[in-house]
């Protein structure tokens, strides 16, 4: 007597579940990226803090974003208690709002020289 084991392509689709995927290809679960691939399926691309010309731009656009906000509201960055303690996020946004009220000339050649090195420069 014959067993019964379901429908004829139960038995061909427990087969390739086993194998692969469905088409009969190697399934890629479980296997690591090639080197220098991204995870997600492109070329690798490098954060900000390992790349120096990003992270000189990631800087130069905090001061220049502090310095902004400061100007359209200069208690922000203060301490409503103690207006001399610059402690915390805050006291390191007052910080670079004061590089770029300071350092102006110096953090505006610096940002039209990224400009130029974004913009012309950068693959």
């Amino acid at each position: 007597k014959a067993e019964f084991r379901g429908p004829a392509g139960a038995n061909a689709a427990a087969r390739r579940r086993r194998k692969g995927n469905s088409r009969g290809k190697p399934s890629q679960q479980g296997t690591a990226p090639p080197a220098g691939a991204s995870p997600r399926g492109g070329a690798a691309s490098m954060s900000a803090i390992f790349d120096f010309p990003s992270l000189v731009l990631v800087i130069l656009l905090f001061i220049c974003s502090c310095t902004f906000i400061r100007s359209i509201s200069p208690s922000i960055f203060s301490n409503p208690q103690d207006p001399n303690d610059h402690a915390g996020f805050r006291g390191f946004c007052w910080k670079a709002s004061r590089i770029g009220e300071r350092l102006s000339p110096g953090v505006s050649v610096c940002c039209a020289l990224m400009a130029v090195h974004v913009l012309f420069i950068k693959p």
